[in-house]
């Protein structure tokens, strides 16, 4: 099994994608960092921001597992 933290969503993020698109650069890379750190911690394989990103992580571990 792996699993892959996404960052911008769900409960640890905890904002509306309204609220999200209000962040500055700023905020939105402390964010980054904190839940990064808080996901690989609990053991992530791999972190993203978004789902949109999950297509090019599906590639690396199949890559992985063949």
């Amino acid at each position: 099994m792996w699993v892959v933290g996404v960052i911008f969503s769900g409960n640890e993020f905890g904002k509306t994608e309204v609220e999200f698109n209000k962040l500055s650069f700023k905020d939105k890379t402390k964010f980054r960092k904190k839940i990064k750190k808080k996901f690989e911690k609990v053991g992530a394989h791999y972190v993203i921001d978004t789902i949109k990103d999950l297509p090019k992580i599906i590639k690396i571990i199949q890559t992985r597992i063949k």
